[in-house]
């Protein structure tokens, strides 16, 4: 049996009542692009929809598979009944609906999840770039995640900045949701094997060799986006503009697998902050060591955020992985509002940041020591006389995450001439991800 192609599902969407068996979906409105046609989000084997219905007032996420998977009714049954019990906050409502479309006379199986409005990781990370404050709320609610998620016996399996959503809920705070569900692990899935590894720039490197799949795969995961933010926390624009890629936070699949040739690596070791340098020094020994010894969260950060510092053995050890002399010790960096911190040099004006949205309120943070005198000046002077990284080109046609950052910067500045030519940009190459089932890229404009 042939599946159907993305035009396929495009028109079937559009008559929801004769082609959908959902019955609250029956009565849904496909969002629509300017020129009227079904928005959609492409992923690696699945187009996703948004859909409202007006007569419950939901909004769903439709997601249609392009092609088969063994197993997936049973998977997701099996996911369902174990998040059904756990009753997590941050996992949202889902049904895998097995003839859920009618697609050429055959019925295909779809899955039905909450859409979820807010900013994906990298996006929040983008426009709080600036705001440490902020980012330290991600980082305390990421913190609290990884711990319950541990309590309840699940990996995601995908952690990575597409399949985070921040939420703001209202008195400037946030909320975590977490998205797409393909590859999670559950205990009643132990012993059977994933399709998936995650994508390449959050995964341990024996996952992606091996494949591993059981309840320790997101311990490596968590590790890479806490200690990605916290050294933004410090880095911030210049760190982010150099090694940010569209498809990471900072980290890419070739730093995790020699970290010992990476570039960023050294320049985050040289950091003037005790907290990240404690953290990127972890992640570096755990790219070398097993998956499941690499150190779970909870036990490294306490809940005043201070990181547990690397031991003597340790320190000499990452040190020799890198090749470099021992630096000076460094301590923590202020994490308070910005025009408290310490300025960043001056910027070409091609390279200003843009204008920011209104602050969120972070809550108090303990006292802490200044930066080492000139650290983070030396620190930035490193980031800005390292030659390009070698990246090796994306198999993904242009338009994918890689060009999300460049995009952007082109939007805002359109934008800010004419809002219609904007629109016209934003309709032609697909920049914002999913905010609701994940495993997609961006919106697309189906062609005819």
């Amino acid at each position: 049996m042939a599946w159907p192609a993305p035009n396929d599902y495009a028109d079937a969407v559009q008559r929801p009542r004769v082609f959908l068996e959902d019955e609250e979906l029956r009565g849904g409105q496909v969002e629509r692009t300017p020129l009227g046609l079904p928005m959609v989000w492409s992923g690696n084997f699945a187009d996703v929809y948004k859909i409202h219905c007006p007569a419950t007032s939901n909004t769903w996420a439709l997601k249609c598979f392009t092609r088969r998977v063994p197993g997936q009714q049973e998977r997701y049954r099996q996911i369902a009944a174990h998040l059904d019990q756990a009753k997590l906050p941050f996992t949202v409502d889902f049904q895998y609906i097995e003839q859920g479309i009618r697609v050429g006379g055959e019925r295909f199986p779809v899955l039905k999840m909450r859409w979820v409005e807010g900013l994906m990781l990298n996006q929040f990370v983008e426009e709080h770039i600036e705001r440490p404050g902020n980012l330290k709320m991600v980082l305390d609610l990421w913190v609290k995640l990884a711990a319950r998620l541990r309590q309840a016996e699940i990996a995601h399996a995908d952690l990575q900045h597409g399949n985070v959503i921040l939420v703001p809920t209202g008195g400037g705070s946030l909320a975590l949701r977490l998205i797409d569900y393909d590859g999670m692990y559950v205990p009643a899935l132990a012993g059977s094997r994933s399709g998936e590894v995650g994508l390449p720039a959050y995964q341990h490197p024996q996952r992606i060799r091996e494949g591993t799949y059981d309840g320790e795969v997101d311990r490596f995961s968590h590790l890479v986006i806490y200690t990605a933010i916290r050294c933004l926390m410090v880095g911030r624009s210049a760190l982010w503009n150099r090694f940010n890629t569209g498809e990471n936070l900072l980290f890419r699949e070739t730093d995790l697998c020699r970290p010992e040739a990476s570039q960023l690596f050294d320049v985050l070791w040289r950091i003037g902050d005790a907290d990240a340098r404690s953290l990127v020094g972890r992640l570096i020994l755990a790219c070398r060591r097993p998956l499941g010894e690499s150190p779970l969260l909870q036990e490294l950060v306490a809940t005043d955020g201070q990181v547990l510092p690397l031991s003597g053995n340790e320190r000499t050890e990452v040190e020799a992985v890198l090749g470099v002399e021992a630096v000076p010790a460094a301590t923590p960096y202020s994490t308070g509002p910005i025009e408290a911190a310490t300025p960043m040099p001056p910027m070409a004006a091609e390279q200003q940041p843009p204008e920011q949205p209104p602050q969120i309120a972070a809550p108090p943070h303990g006292e802490t020591e200044p930066v080492v005198p000139g650290a983070f000046e030396e620190f930035l002077d490193a980031v800005h006389q390292l030659p390009a990284p070698s990246v090796a080109r994306p198999r993904k046609k242009p338009g994918s995450q890689e060009y999300l950052g460049p995009i952007r910067r082109l939007w805002k500045r359109l934008g800010a001439v004419s809002r219609p030519v904007g629109q016209t940009v934003l309709l032609s190459i697909p920049n914002r991800g999913p905010y609701g089932a994940g495993d997609a890229r961006g919106p697309r404009v189906p062609r005819r």
